[in-house]
C-alpha cells in the first residue's frame, strides 16, 4: 500500500497559485459528508477500489498489486475471508493474506502490512525493502538493469517498478508529464476533463474554459473562473485569480492580493499544505508568501523565481548542466546530453564522433553472456528461416541496407506462403532500421523476445524478434553469435517476462526480414513482415548497434 502519488506530484508542480488545503483524514476539501476517500482533486471517491481506497473522507491510497480494497483499507486477502493490513500486522502479508514475521529476511521482506517480497539476485532485505547495493539502476527479475525505461524504472538497487499510463521514467523515477487524476492515474493533461502539466493534479475546465498548455483558461474572463463556470473578478479570498484561469481559494493567513493568494507573514512561499517554505529550492520556489512552484525543465530557483539555467555544455537527465565534452554526456548550447556510442566513441565540440553505424560488413567473433535460463521451448513455423539454419542463410551479404518500417510493410507477401516456404526476396537482405521506437517487450511461448517497433514519424508498426540461442538457434547458424549479443543488449535494459512491459525508447535494429503468418500479435505489419532474428540492437538516438 502507498499514498497516491498525486499529492507529492501536485506539490512538486505547484499546480495552483494559492494555498490549497489537503484532504487530510478526515475533514479535507471533500467535506465532512464524504463517506469514501478524498482525492487530491478534492473529489470524494467511493473508496472501495484498489486505485482509490479509503474511508471517512481520508486521503485516497493506491493498493499494491497483491492487495485489495476492503472496507476502505488496503488488505491482502486471506483464505478465511479476512485479510492482512497495517492495521493488524506488524510483519508483512503473504499471498494468501497471512501475517508473517519476521519481515526482514531475503525470503520474507516487507514493511508492516504490505505484501511480502522475495529478494532476488544479489538483493538484500534492508528496512523492509529489497535492495542491491551494487546496482545503480534497479533489479528486474533478479537482474540489475539500467532502470531508465518505463517497464523497468528505478535506482539504488531496488526492485524495478512499471510506470503506468503515460508516465515516463526519468532519473529512475516514474514521472507524469501531464496531470494525475484522483485515482492516481497519469493523464495527458491536454483535455478539458483532465487538464494539467508536470505531474500536477488534473483540473476540470469549467464552462467556457479550454485546456491550453496544461492550464484551464477562459479567454473571455479577465479574472478567474469558479467551479460553476462563472467568471469572477478574481480579487476575493474565495475566488482569487487572473487571466481566465480556475479560481483559487486563499486559506489560512493568505489573502488575495493582486489576484494572487499571498501570506504576508511568509517571506518564502506557501506549499500545498499551507506551510511556509524558504522558497529557495527547485521543488518549492517563491517569495513574498505566494504559492510555491516547482522549477522544471532547464530552470533553477534564484531569489524565489524560476530562471533559465545558462549552460554552455548540455543538460543530463537530472537537468544538471554538464561540460558536454565527454562521450557519456556530449552536447553544447544547453541541449540535452547524448551518450556517444560505437567502437571508438568520442565527443568533439559537443558532438558525437566515431559512433553510429555508417555501413560496411558486420561480423561477430565471440558469443556474449546472456540469460540462458529465460527460455525453453522453440517454435516450428518457418523456424529454419527464423533462426538461419536454412542453407540460404549463409549466402546473405552481411552489409545492412537502410530501410523504413513503412517500406517493409508495403512489400508483397510471397504467393502460397506456408511453413515450408524457403527464404525469398527481401528475406535474403540484411536491413537496418534507425531511430525507431521500441514500444514494449514480452517473452513469447516459443522463447522469442518479442519487440513491437514503431516509426515515430509515420506511425507504421512491425514486429522484431530475438530467438533463444541456447535451445533454438543452431551454433552453426550465421546468426547464432549475433543473437547472443542481441539478447544481452536487451537484458541490460529490461528482462522480458510473459507479460508485456513498456520500453518506449528509440532503438536501432539490424536483422534480416521474414514473412510470418498474421496471428493477432501486438504491432504486426499489415503483411506480417518482421525483423527475425534481430542480430544487433542498441538503445538511444543515433546509437551504434554493434557497440554491444
Amino acid at each position: 500500500m502507498k499514498i497516491l502519488p498525486v499529492f507529492a506530484l501536485a506539490f512538486a508542480a505547484g499546480f495552483a497559485a494559492s494555498v490549497v488545503p489537503s484532504c487530510g483524514p478526515p475533514g479535507g476539501n471533500c467535506g465532512a459528508g464524504c463517506a469514501g476517500c478524498c482525492g487530491a482533486d478534492g473529489v470524494c471517491y467511493p473508496g472501495s477500489t484498489s486505485a482509490a481506497c479509503g474511508t471517512r473522507g481520508g486521503v485516497c491510497v493506491l493498493c499494491s498489486p497483491a492487495e485489495v480494497c476492503s472496507s476502505g483499507v488496503c488488505t491482502v486477502p486471506g483464505p478465511d475471508g479476512g485479510g492482512c493490513s497495517a492495521a493488524n500486522c506488524q510483519g508483512c502479508c503473504s499471498a494468501n493474506g497471512t501475517c508473517l514475521t519476521p519481515s526482514n529476511t531475503n525470503s520474507q521482506c516487507g514493511q508492516p502490512g504490505t505484501a511480502c517480497q522475495v529478494c532476488s539476485g544479489t538483493q538484500q532485505c534492508t528496512n523492509g525493502q529489497c535492495v542491491d547495493n551494487t546496482c545503480t539502476g534497479c533489479v528486474n527479475a533478479g537482474v540489475c538493469v539500467a532502470g531508465t525505461v518505463a517497464g523497468a524504472c528505478g535506482t539504488g538497487g531496488v526492485t524495478c517498478q512499471t510506470c503506468t499510463g503515460t508516465s515516463q521514467c526519468h532519473g529512475g523515477t516514474c514521472v507524469c508529464g501531464g496531470c494525475v487524476d484522483g485515482t492516481g492515474t497519469c493523464q495527458s493533461g491536454s483535455t478539458n476533463v483532465a487538464c494539467g502539466t508536470n505531474g500536477s493534479t488534473c483540473q476540470v475546465c469549467a464552462n467556457g474554459s479550454q485546456c491550453t498548455n496544461g492550464a484551464c483558461v477562459n479567454p473571455t474572463c479577465n479574472g478567474c473562473v469558479d467551479g460553476s463556470g462563472t467568471c469572477q473578478t478574481g480579487n476575493t479570498n474565495a475566488a482569487c485569480g487572473t487571466g481566465g484561469a480556475n479560481c483559487s481559494v486563499c486559506t489560512g493567513a493568505s489573502q488575495c492580493t493582486n489576484n494572487k493568494c499571498v501570506n504576508p507573514t511568509c517571506n518564502g512561499c506557501v506549499d500545498g499544505t499551507g506551510t511556509c517554505q524558504t522558497g529557495t529550492s527547485n521543488t518549492a520556489c517563491g517569495t513574498n508568501g505566494v504559492a510555491c512552484v516547482a522549477c522544471t525543465g532547464h530552470t533553477t530557483c534564484s531569489s524565489g523565481t524560476c530562471v533559465p539555467v545558462t549552460c554552455t555544455g548540455c543538460f543530463d537527465t537530472n537537468n544538471v548542466c554538464q561540460p558536454g565534452n565527454l562521450p557519456a554526456a556530449c552536447g553544447a548550447s544547453g541541449a540535452n546530453c547524448q551518450v556517444c556510442t560505437g567502437a571508438t566513441p568520442n565527443c568533439t565540440s559537443g558532438a558525437c564522433t566515431g559512433g553510429g553505424f555508417d555501413g560496411g560488413t558486420i561480423s561477430c567473433s565471440a558469443p556474449a553472456t546472456y540469460n540462458t535460463g529465460n527460455g525453453s521451448s522453440c517454435g516450428s513455423w518457418r523456424w529454419s528461416i527464423k533462426t538461419g539454419s536454412d542453407s540460404a542463410a549463409s549466402a546473405i551479404v552481411m552489409v545492412p541496407q537502410a530501410t523504413t518500417i513503412a517500406a517493409l510493410g508495403a512489400l508483397t507477401v510471397p504467393s502460397g506462403l506456408g511453413t515450408s516456404t524457403p527464404r525469398t526476396g527481401p528475406e535474403n537482405t540484411l536491413w537496418i532500421l534507425k531511430n525507431v521506437t521500441a514500444v514494449e517487450t514480452k517473452l513469447e511461448s516459443d522463447s522469442d523476445y518479442h519487440i513491437p517497433i514503431k516509426d515515430p514519424v509515420s506511425g507504421a508498426t512491425m514486429e522484431a524478434e530475438i530467438p533463444f540461442p541456447k535451445n533454438c538457434v543452431q551454433t552453426t547458424s550465421p546468426f547464432y553469435c549475433f543473437t547472443t549479443h542481441a539478447r544481452a543488449a536487451l537484458e541490460k535494459v529490461i528482462t522480458p517476462t510473459g507479460s508485456y512491459q513498456p520500453i518506449n525508447q528509440p532503438v536501432t535494429i539490424i536483422g534480416p526480414a521474414l514473412f510470418d503468418m498474421l496471428h493477432g500479435s501486438s504491432g504486426a505489419a499489415p503483411n506480417g513482415i518482421e525483423i527475425h532474428p534481430i542480430l544487433a540492437i542498441c538503445f538511444g538516438t543515433d546509437c551504434n548497434p554493434l557497440a554491444n
